[in-house]
């Protein structure tokens, strides 16, 4: 026999109900809470149901749910609501794509502009577009990846853009029309050897 199996034996002849009669109400509640964690069936229950319930609190009275409803609107009309950080004043917001392109006629240091995935509109682009052709500082201009298709004539506008503006060396759009796409791919073999 080996000495695992001995070690077995010596608790086969234990009487359990004994050791949990000596047991005090505090240490059967921990035994209790022990084993219910211990149960491998205790995930397949629902959620309400895995834990024991812990409130030790005995019920204040009936409850009266019309009362209750009553006392909630009390204090939800008696409590003030904080402040609006951007107290709001009735103006319209600028759409992005025009605040970009006014941005564009001011600024004369930026030199890259990411706009992509921001969907934008085709009217939008039309304004960045126009934009960037007074603006000579600008060498990158990434507007792929926009909300939807911009159109021919925006596809246009770019390559017209593009030819423009020979200060523009990096061009982020993928085109659908062969028309512009040529334009464009000439446009910045130019604007890139102008700048060499």
């Amino acid at each position: 026999m080996s000495s695992y199996q001995k070690e077995l034996e010596k608790y086969r002849d234990i009487d359990e109900d004994e050791i949990l009669r000596t047991l005090s109400p505090e240490e059967l509640e921990q035994l209790d809470c022990e084993l219910q964690e211990m149960d491998p069936e205790n995930m397949l229950l629902p959620a309400g149901l895995r834990q024991r319930d812990q409130t030790k609190k005995s019920p204040t009275g009936p409850l009266d749910r019309d009362a209750l409803l009553q006392y909630l609107e009390q204090q939800a009309l008696e409590v003030k609501e904080r402040d609006d950080l951007v107290p709001f004043t009735g103006e319209k917001k600028v759409p992005a794509s025009q605040a970009v392109a006014g941005m564009l006629r001011e600024n004369r240091s930026l030199q890259s502009l990411n706009i992509e995935s921001n969907f934008i509109s085709s009217t939008g682009l039309m304004a960045v577009l126009k934009a960037v052709r007074e603006n000579a500082t600008l060498t990158e201009l990434r507007v792929d990846n926009q909300r939807q298709w911009p159109g021919d004539a925006v596809e246009m506008e770019m390559a017209t853009v593009l030819e423009q503006c020979p200060s523009i060396v990096r061009f982020g759009y993928h085109f659908t029309q062969q028309g512009p796409r040529a334009r464009a791919a000439q446009a910045m073999t130019r604007n890139n050897e102008l700048r060499k």
